[in-house]
């Protein structure tokens, strides 16, 4: 009987007795916990659980971490976190910027917010580990950070070896372990007694700047730049706010929105400077002074400056600029048998696009033009040139006509700078008909088999079978044109004639019939000849085999 219950107890009572034992053990574990946080209003985001991806959370753990905390500390609710969290699409909650503490602060009225990141979770064997960050939300001062972990294989117990079956019975251990040197808060001031000193509250420089804008980006020389930067609102007597590009220092204006000043100037122009040339000689190397008018073209760098009556300064970099006056230079690099210089293809062409100094572009465009210089295809785009492009031989009005195209590429660069390249392709999607014309033979019929394309052939192979489905003559080459002869004797039934050029193009075709039209129309030209008696000429009696 006892038997039976140890067999079968376990799996009845699995679902709610073994959950709600957890549960009771996990409440006790909170309740008799002494944390050491006390005072303030503390905000806890919900935790990231970095075993699974980078963007995994653990929303069940904000609430041990709350419960946990909660004696002698004011918690935000959570619904009003998430609402945070929410409004200000805040994605990921393992990382923390100070223009999120600085919100917190106004908006949830925290003193205080605690990063937690679950660092493992293990089922088999369970492990579970959990690091912690806390952050004062006044100026953005990290003051504490630990982080503690606990595995089974640690806690061996004679009476119950097997009582840790999940990672979520290590959770009591690890917040007492995590919580343990935990400083104790009161108001601005942290008494940290284990990894953090004491930080006195204090404002940085960049916790004044809510938004900055240097617009535009890159510019050519002498085009104007306006930096626009919205400050938070200031205690105290106002300071003077100075913009500083490259040396020089502008003072900035009020705009028309709160909070927000604004400061305009001028790229720098071209600058003529004396070069170095050296002249041929053995003697020591003279120089001569040149005039080199190349704009200088640079990233130049765009501080705030503050200065207040007590002449207290603070300094911050608010990003930078681009002067660019250089067009975008590259070259077209088509992959193809090259024929005369020119790429041919038969399909697709792929065209490498190979820059000479890599930068982005705001637009660019393609026009193929046909050798008349009549463009068939014309595309444009935004953004950033492709690497690679490709033409499959088609037109806007559907496939293009075999010939020379010229494939142009006009680039734009974000400053307005525009560079182009063109290169010569060959299209020939197929081996044109031969040519057949008759030849003089005094002897026998004859004709000249001849295709006028600019791909030449690599493999041509004739074949001459008779009525009644014999094989009577087989010839190859590589190269036209050639030249046939056909004696009085023979019957044609199929001349099949199959080519093969350089592009890998393939031509199979019967030109039997044309050669027995251009057999019989020279047979008759030669019976209508006049003859040395005044006589015409009998036509030869093969002819009539035809």
């Amino acid at each position: 009987m006892n038997r039976h219950r140890s067999m079968h107890l376990p799996l009845c009572l699995r679902p709610a007795v073994a959950g709600m034992a957890i549960a009771v053990t996990m409440m006790l574990c909170f309740a008799f916990a002494r944390p050491a946080l006390a005072g303030g209003r503390l905000v806890i985001l919900p935790p990231a659980d970095l075993s699974q991806e980078l963007n995994g959370v653990a929303l069940h753990l904000e609430n041990h971490l709350a419960r946990y905390l909660r004696k002698g500390t004011e918690i935000v609710p959570q619904d009003k976190v998430m609402a945070f969290l929410s409004r200000h699409r805040i994605r990921q909650t393992g990382v923390v910027t100070a223009a999120t503490l600085l919100l917190a602060a106004k908006e949830l009225a925290a003193d205080y917010l605690l990063v937690a990141n679950v660092c493992e979770h293990n089922l088999r064997p369970p492990t579970l580990g959990i690091t912690a960050t806390l952050y004062r939300t006044a100026d953005a001062a990290m003051i504490w950070s630990d982080t503690a972990a606990a595995a089974a294989a640690e806690r061996q117990r004679l009476l119950k070896p097997k009582e840790d079956r999940t990672p979520e019975d290590l959770l009591p251990t690890v917040l007492d372990r995590l919580f343990a040197r935990l400083p104790t808060l009161d108001g601005a001031n942290a008494t940290v007694g284990y990894q953090l000193a004491s930080l006195p509250a204090q404002t940085p420089t960049e916790l004044l700047v809510e938004s900055s804008r240097i617009v535009p980006p890159v510019v050519r020389p002498g085009e104007r730049v306006r930096c626009i930067v919205r400050l938070r609102p200031l205690l105290g007597p106002p300071p003077k706010i100075y913009i500083k590009v490259a040396g020089t220092i502008y003072q900035a204006r009020m705009s028309s929105d709160d909070n927000a000043f604004e400061v305009g100037w001028v790229a720098p122009q071209p600058t003529s400077r004396p070069a170095r040339v050296a002249t041929r000689s053995f003697a020591a190397p003279l120089y001569r002074g040149v005039l080199d008018s190349e704009p200088k073209d640079d990233v130049y760098p765009v501080t705030l400056e503050l200065l207040w009556p007590d002449n207290r300064r603070r300094r911050l970099l608010l990003g930078s600029y681009r002067v660019d006056s250089a067009p975008p230079r590259f070259a077209l690099l088509p992959k193809g048998k090259r024929l005369g210089g020119i790429a041919a293809f038969r399909q697709t062409v792929p065209i490498r696009v190979k820059w000479e100094r890599p930068e982005p572009t705001a637009h660019w465009t393609i026009k193929i033009s046909n050798a008349t210089g009549k463009a068939v295809l014309i595309e444009e785009g935004n953004g950033d040139l492709p690497r690679l492009l490709a033409w499959n031989g088609m037109t806007a009005d559907g496939p293009a006509a075999p010939g020379r195209y010229t494939f142009a590429v006009t680039a734009t660069d974000r400053a307005g700078n525009t560079g182009s390249a063109s290169t010569s392709l060959l299209y020939q999607p197929s081996i044109p008909p031969p040519a057949i014309t008759a030849c003089a033979n005094a002897n026998s019929g004859c004709v000249a088999i001849d295709i006028a394309s600019p791909v030449p052939l690599t493999d041509w192979r004739l074949e001459l079978w008779t009525p009644t489905g014999e094989l009577e003559r087989r010839e190859n080459g590589t190269a036209l044109p050639i030249t046939l002869s056909i004696d009085e004797a023979m019957e044609i039934g199929e001349l099949r004639l199959r080519l093969t050029d350089a592009l890998g193009n393939r031509l199979r075709t019967d030109i039997g019939r044309q050669v027995r039209q251009l057999l019989t129309a020279q047979a008759d030209a030669t019976a209508d000849t006049p003859t040395e008696d005044g006589g015409k000429a009998s036509s030869p009696q093969w002819i009539e085999d035809f």
